[in-house]
């Protein structure tokens, strides 16, 4: 359980999938969403 973030993002774990298996067709995709909610400060 996380606590402390007034609105903490939840990813998909398919998402998550993605952004680890370089072949999958999303991989890149999921990279930059994943980088992009770390790079705002976002709490996941």
């Amino acid at each position: 359980m996380v606590t402390g973030g007034v609105n903490p993002i939840f990813i998909d774990t398919n998402i998550l999938v993605y952004a680890n298996q370089i072949q999958f067709p999303f991989h890149q995709a999921a990279i930059k969403a994943v980088q992009g909610f770390y790079d705002a400060g976002v709490e996941l």
